[in-house]
């Protein structure tokens, strides 16, 4: 990709100074000295490239990041509306009074704590809120690394929670993948909503079964942190 570029960055070059060199030609009938002409071309070769090279900056600065930013957008709107809100409807509802409520937001709490700062803690928070709804709108908890935090943890976490939210596969997935960004930066939501159980490899966080009640985990501890 990266010699394609410069292949592509080359052409565009050599255009610019054939253009230049094109139209001081132009002038060349109208008696003027070899100097003069000399001084045009170079002018002219200098403004043609820095021209190319404002507009590649302008591209890969502004118009291709804004691109990829609406992409995304469409892409994620498109699997909430092909994959997780058709099978809202086969679902059976959680009473909002229910003491589940309670209990994972207390395994959130305390599982993460001395991990996320309070910040994260309260995105994190309304993140589950928002599955609670069915909004499946979430803003981004965590974007930098924590060290020895696995993939399979937060795969177990998704389903501890998820799970006792009456939550599908896909829509668990969809939380954690905006949610964690940098942990899922290269997993495909399909990808996740087959992992969520996985038990390959070490992990830390336990799946927890339904008929049990979710007790916090100490994951501090386990990480090193504290």
């Amino acid at each position: 990709m990266k010699n394609k570029f410069l292949y592509l960055r080359t052409i565009c070059l050599l255009f610019a100074i054939g253009k230049a060199a094109h139209v001081t030609l132009s002038y060349s009938f109208e008696d003027f000295q070899l100097q003069s002409l000399l001084f045009i071309f170079i002018t002219l070769s200098i403004l043609f490239s820095g021209a190319y090279f404002a507009l590649e900056i302008a591209g890969r600065t502004i118009i291709v990041p804004f691109s990829q930013q609406i992409f995304f957008r469409l892409k994620q709107n498109r699997i909430g509306k092909s994959i997780i809100l058709p099978e809202e409807n086969n679902i059976p509802k959680l009473n909002p009074n229910s003491a589940t409520f309670e209990e994972i937001f207390k395994y959130i709490r305390e599982t993460f704590h001395n991990i996320l700062s309070s910040k994260e803690m309260e995105i994190l928070t309304l993140n589950i809120k928002s599955l609670i709804s069915s909004n499946y709108s979430y803003e981004k908890v965590l974007d930098r690394r924590i060290p020895n935090l696995r993939t399979t943890d937060l795969y177990h976490l998704g389903w501890n929670i998820g799970k006792r939210l009456k939550k599908t596969n896909p829509q668990i997935a969809l939380l954690l993948k905006q949610s964690f960004p940098w942990q899922f930066s290269n997993v495909e939501i399909t990808t996740i909503a087959s992992k969520l159980t996985s038990t390959e490899g070490a992990f830390f966080i336990p799946i927890t079964p339904l008929h049990q009640p979710l007790e916090p985990f100490p994951l501090a501890q386990k990480l090193g942190i504290c």
